[in-house]
């Protein structure tokens, strides 16, 4: 994880990356999915892989991510 991340529950709507004030909400929407993980990169390239813990009617969401250079999400099906 990276340096002085702290992880909450976040908010299943609005859907994507939003900031929420407390760092950035994700929230990604699958039926399908058993698992949704979050993968974040900073400015060197290093990859931190989060799953996404909480699940409100089959939308995958946290929050409290620091500003990061770039994400994305992989899905486990």
């Amino acid at each position: 994880m990276m340096e002085g991340m702290k992880i909450w529950p976040g908010k299943p709507f609005p859907l994507g990356a939003n900031d929420d004030r407390k760092g950035t909400n994700f929230s990604i929407f699958s039926e399908v999915a058993e698992r949704v993980e979050l993968c974040l990169f900073d400015e060197g390239g290093n990859q931190t892989s989060i799953d996404l813990p909480e699940v409100t009617a089959f939308y995958w969401h946290d929050s409290g991510h620091r500003a990061v250079s770039k994400g994305g999400c992989r899905a486990v099906l």
